[in-house]
C-alpha cells in the first residue's frame, strides 16, 4: 500500500494501536478459507457481501469455490443445498464436529456463543459424540453426560482410561494434522496408531475417530501416489476405509454438501483405479470391494451418485471437481463396454467350437 509513516495511516482513519487491532480483528472475523475444488485450504480471501450471511450448525447454504484451477482465478460462490424460502436467512458451516468443540471455536474465533437450532436442542444421543457401550458393545453411550446405553440400557460412567485414549486421540490429531504436509510418513504412521486406539471405542460419525479417518484417507492417497512411505497401504484397504468415511457423512451431513460430495467421488476415483495382486499367501479374500466387472458396475454406480451431488454441492455443473468425476465416469463406461465385448465374443466363440 506504499504506507511508511503513521501520518500515513491516519489518512485511513488509523489513529492508534487500538486501531490496528480492530483493523486486524474484521479481517480475521470476516474472511474465508479459500479452498481448491478438492476443498483443501490454500489460502484465506475476503468477501463483504458473503460476510453478512448469519452462521447456524444446521446449514442450507455453503462457501465454495467451484473453478478454482490452475490458471483461473477462484471465484467465491454461495451455493444453497436445502430449499430457502423467502425471508429466509442463508446458513453455513461445517457440522462433522460435535456441538462442544464446534460452540467453542466460534467462541474463540468470532467472539460469540452460537445458539442456533442445532446449538440449542439437547439430542438424545450425538452421533458426533458418542462410544460404543461398555458393557455390551453393541449399543451407544455419550462420552459427555452419564447416560443409559441405547441396546442394553444400562447406565454407566466413563473410565478414565477410555477419557485418556480419547483425549490422545485429540491431541495427536491436531499433531498429525500440523505435519501432514512437511513430513507426510510420520503424520501417516501416528494417524495409523491413533485409529488402532479410538476405532475400538466409538462408531465412524464420532469425533475425533471421523476426523483421524477422514486425514488417514489423505495420507493414505497421497502415499499411494508418491510412493514415499513405509507404510504398507494397499489400494482395496484405502477403498474400505474410503467406503466407511462415506457411509458417516452421509449419516451427518444433508444430501448435495460438498464435503459429502467429495467423499462420495473419490471412493468412486479409488474404485477405478487398477486392482492390485491378491497375494498368493492371502488365507481369506475380503468380500468387499469386489473384484473383476462387479467392482466397475460399483465404480459406475458411485460416480453417478457423485455426480448427483456435485451438481447441488458445487453449483450446476459441479465445478472442476464435477467435470473431473464426469471423466471418470465416461472412463468407467468405456471399461465396462470392453469387457461386456469380451464376454461376448468369449461366447460367441464357445458356440462355434460346441460339439
Amino acid at each position: 500500500m506504499g504506507l511508511s509513516s503513521p501520518e500515513a495511516l491516519r489518512s485511513l482513519g488509523i489513529d492508534s494501536a487500538k486501531d490496528i487491532i480492530n483493523v486486524i480483528s474484521q479481517f480475521t472475523i470476516n474472511t474465508f478459507t479459500l479452498t481448491s475444488p478438492h476443498l483443501n485450504a490454500i489460502g484465506i480471501t475476503i468477501c463483504p457481501l458473503a460476510a453478512l450471511i448469519n452462521h447456524s450448525c444446521a446449514p442450507n447454504a455453503v462457501i465454495v469455490f467451484p473453478n478454482s484451477s490452475q490458471g483461473r482465478y477462484p471465484t467465491l460462490q454461495v451455493i444453497c443445498i436445502r430449499p430457502i424460502n423467502p425471508g429466509d436467512e442463508a446458513t453455513y458451516v461445517d457440522i462433522t464436529l460435535p456441538k462442544g468443540i464446534r460452540r467453542k471455536f466460534l467462541k474463540e474465533t468470532y467472539a460469540f456463543d452460537c445458539k442456533c437450532t442445532e446449538c440449542i436442542k439437547e439430542l438424545a444421543l450425538d452421533p458426533r459424540d458418542c462410544l460404543f457401550c461398555l458393557e455390551c458393545r453393541e449399543g451407544l453411550i455419550s462420552t459427555r453426560k452419564a447416560q443409559a446405553c441405547s441396546k442394553c440400557g444400562k447406565l454407566g460412567s466413563l473410565p478414565d482410561d477410555v477419557e485418556a485414549k480419547l483425549r490422545l486421540g485429540d491431541e495427536g490429531l491436531e499433531k498429525a494434522e500440523k505435519v501432514q504436509w512437511e513430513n507426510p510418513a510420520y503424520a501417516l504412521s501416528l494417524t495409523m496408531n491413533l485409529m488402532g486406539l479410538v476405532s475400538p471405542l466409538s462408531p465412524p460419525t464420532s469425533h475425533p475417530r471421523l476426523a483421524l479417518m477422514r486425514l488417514l484417507q489423505t495420507l493414505s492417497i497421497e502415499s499411494m501416489s508418491t510412493k514415499e512411505s513405509d507404510t504398507s497401504t494397499s489400494v482395496d484397504d484405502v477403498i474400505r476405509l474410503s467406503a466407511q468415511v462415506v457411509a458417516a457423512l452421509m449419516d451427518l451431513l444433508s444430501r448435495g454438501h460438498p464435503i459429502r460430495g467429495l467423499a462420495i467421488a473419490t471412493l468412486g476415483r479409488l474404485l477405478c483405479v487398477d486392482e492390485p495382486e491378491i497375494p498368493s499367501d492371502a488365507s481369506i479374500e475380503q468380500p468387499f470391494p469386489p473384484r473383476g466387472y462387479q467392482r466397475l458396475v460399483l465404480a459406475k454406480s458411485t460416480l453417478l451418485r457423485a455426480v448427483e451431488e456435485l451438481e447441488i454441492g458445487f453449483g450446476p455443473g459441479g465445478g472442476t471437481l464435477g467435470t473431473e468425476t464426469r471423466q471418470m465416469l465416461e472412463n468407467a463406461d468405456r471399461e465396462l463396454a470392453i469387457f461386456e465385448r469380451g464376454v461376448r465374443n468369449a461366447k460367441e466363440s464357445l458356440k462355434q467350437t460346441g460339439p
